[in-house]
Parts: structure tokens; C-alpha cells; sequence
């Protein structure tokens, strides 16, 4: 899927390529975005677009271009809760021009797909001044079926007050690029479960700076040193997991 951003903002002109491929493994397929700036002559490194735990499926993506605003927008089938072949529908989006993505849950149940049954080619996502449409279908007692989410949505600028319902905001890292030791934080509005690790372009783990570490209430603050790492230059993507929420940033790492 080929799109470019038409809407006159910062990302004008801006070409993507959204495909799946299994580059990480046959048990690991995963989204993917690449863009070029400069009308195709140089090429991004590939983005994953899914933010689970390797090792699990997600295929049949679709993309849109918001053209009144330059956001993108993704749908696809998703195998990231479960080990068998049981299927939920995810979409994704970015509003930074495919730096970083956010994840969510569209479909209200799993279902399973049959092999001999072609629906890949009956799936979409439309999208116009903030008003998303994913289209997608799905199997169940072996009747196929056509389903939508209709979402309105919304992205707010200025002083806003927190989501209560939120686990985690927040989530900055400085400096960035980093050429050294760099810090990243967040604040939680309650005690939580936490994990934080670091990924690369291909979204294969790099390492853990901590896993299921009991945080309280308030902003924390955590160093990270890439040469005790060993991390090379290039983009990594360090990701905060709060009982079930995940939070997603872009680092840039240079010698």
C-alpha cells in the first residue's frame, strides 16, 4: 500500500509504503512503513508499526492518510494476545509522520480464520478530517461478515487535564538525540507494575532496563547510558509497559 501526504502541512509530499513481512521470523510477522522525503530517491529504514512482544502475528495491514491533517492511519488482524490462531482487529496511528505509532483494540471479539476462506482483500481504512473509518471482516460459525468502526477523532493542543482513567503520561526523553547518557521519563497516577525496554528499527529487543518494577504514584526519572549498553548509533524505540498500557518513544542514538 502506497500513499502520500497531500494535507499542506509539515509532512507534505511525504511518500509511505505500509506491507507485512516476516523478516524476524515465520512465527513473527509484523507491519511495516518506510517513507521518503524527497519524491522516492532515498528511503527511511523499515518502521514496525505494531507495538507488541515479538513473536506473534499481525497481517493483512491497510493504511490512510488523513489529508486535512497529514495523520496517518492503519488496520490490520492481530494475534498478539493469544498462542493460537484466534484473531482480534487492531489499528494504529501516528501523528508524527510515522516517527512513533499508538495501537488499539477495534474489534469487540476474537474470531478464527479459515484457510479456505479469501477475506484479506476486504479490508480498509478511510479517514477525513478526523473522522476514521476501518472496514475489516471476519469469520464466525463459517459465515463471513463485514464490519466498521465509525471514530471520531480527537487530538487536543494546550493545558489539557489528565484522563483519569489513563495509567501512564507523560513519557519524554532528553536529550534527543542523545550522544551520551540520556534520561527518560513518565509520570504514573498510580502505583504500578512497569516495565521499560529498548527496541530497534526491526522491533526485535535490545535490552530490558527494567522489568515488573513496583513504581508509586508521580514522575520518575531513569538514566540510560548507551555505552554500558553497547548500543551502536542508530534509532531505537524505548517502550513503557503499565499494566497493559504501552507507551512508545523515538531515540536517537549517535556517536
Amino acid at each position: 500500500m502506497t500513499k502520500c501526504g497531500l494535507s499542506g502541512g509539515p509532512n507534505q509530499g511525504t511518500i509511505y509504503v505500509n506491507w507485512t513481512d516476516q523478516r524476524n521470523g515465520a512465527d513473527d510477522t509484523d507491519v511495516w512503513l518506510v517513507k521518503s522525503v524527497d519524491g522516492g530517491n532515498t528511503w527511511s529504514d523499515p518502521i514496525r508499526i505494531n507495538d507488541d512482544e515479538p513473536g506473534s502475528h499481525q497481517f493483512f495491514s491497510w493504511m490512510d492518510i488523513d489529508q486535512t491533517n497529514g495523520n496517518l492511519f492503519f488496520v490490520f488482524y492481530d494475534r498478539r494476545t493469544y498462542s493460537d490462531n484466534r484473531t482480534d482487529v487492531y489499528m494504529a496511528y501516528s501523528l508524527d509522520g510515522g516517527d512513533t505509532f499508538t495501537n488499539k483494540l477495534i474489534s469487540e471479539s476474537p474470531f478464527i480464520p479459515s484457510p479456505g476462506v479469501f477475506f484479506g482483500d476486504y479490508t480498509n481504512i478511510q479517514a477525513h478530517n478526523n473522522i476514521v473509518r476501518p472496514i475489516w471482516t471476519r469469520l464466525f460459525d463459517g459465515t463471513l461478515s463485514v464490519w466498521t468502526d465509525v471514530t471520531p477523532f480527537e487530538v487536543t493542543t494546550g493545558i489539557t487535564e489528565p484522563d483519569v482513567d489513563s495509567q501512564v503520561d507523560e513519557l519524554n526523553q532528553f536529550p534527543n538525540p542523545a550522544s551520551g547518557l540520556f534520561y527518560i521519563s513518565f509520570k504514573l497516577h498510580k502505583s504500578s507494575l512497569v516495565d521499560l525496554k529498548l527496541y530497534d528499527a526491526n522491533g526485535r529487543e535490545v535490552v530490558a532496563l527494567f522489568e515488573h518494577k513496583q513504581l508509586g504514584f508521580g514522575k520518575h526519572i531513569f538514566p540510560v547510558d548507551p555505552q554500558e549498553l553497547h548500543l551502536e548509533s542508530g534509532i531505537y524505540y524505548p517502550r513503557l509497559f503499565v499494566n497493559g498500557t504501552v507507551k512508545t518513544l523515538k531515540t536517537i542514538v549517535v556517536e
